[in-house]
């Protein structure tokens, strides 16, 4: 006959529970951010209530050198993807945030359940759903651990385009200065035979 293994309350698990942000929101500008990392709502107004805002050039568009236009416009992708991604994880993180208590309530009575010696509770189909149970609990947390790490990706993917774009200037930037000096030494030396010239003429 099979026997249930003494002692089992000793078995159960400490956990560290969820923190929330805070903030002071002195001026009222941080308030709704940390309202929307804490519960995942109100992202976009809480967002852009703590952010600077991102402005349209508008007319002023065409006052840009016609050189510059490009970049100019490939910046403010940059501005508006990181938007995006922080945006996202914002979001994912609150979600989370949103629905731990009820996650860690679930956890927490399947523990009681797996550790309790009531005969009702350790029969053979307790005992498997009380596995089907916890193997459901994993995929829940594998798929919301990968909610998170894509969260993190999207961040780091507008991170690498800023440092990419800032890379492709600087070697856009190199290119005209090297176009230039050789420009201006082919005038140079232009100059100089032009000048050979006349002093062999006289």
């Amino acid at each position: 006959m099979a026997k249930q293994l003494p002692g089992l309350p000793r078995h159960a698990l400490s956990y560290t529970p969820w923190r929330y942000s805070s903030s002071t929101d002195i001026y009222g500008t941080s308030g709704g951010w940390t309202q929307a990392i804490n519960t995942g709502a109100g992202v976009i107004p809480g967002y852009h209530r703590a952010a600077e805002p991102l402005r349209t050039f508008g007319a002023a568009l065409a006052n840009i050198p016609a050189n510059q236009v490009e970049r100019v416009k490939t910046d403010y992708a940059t501005v508006e993807l990181t938007d995006a991604a922080n945006l996202h994880g914002i979001e994912v993180l609150g979600l989370q945030r949103a629905k731990a208590k009820a996650n860690q309530r679930a956890i927490l009575e399947l523990e009681a359940a797996t550790l309790s010696t009531a005969d009702e509770m350790n029969t053979h189909i307790a005992v498997l759903n009380k596995i089907n149970a916890a193997g459901m609990m994993a995929v829940r947390a594998s798929q919301d651990t990968n909610q998170l790490l894509v969260a993190v990706l999207e961040h780091q993917i507008a991170e690498s385009k800023r440092h990419r774009d800032a890379e492709a200037a600087e070697i856009a930037d190199h290119i005209a200065a090297f176009a230039r000096s050789q420009a201006v030494a082919r005038r140079g030396i232009n100059g100089s035979a032009t000048t050979l010239r006349t002093s062999t003429l006289l």
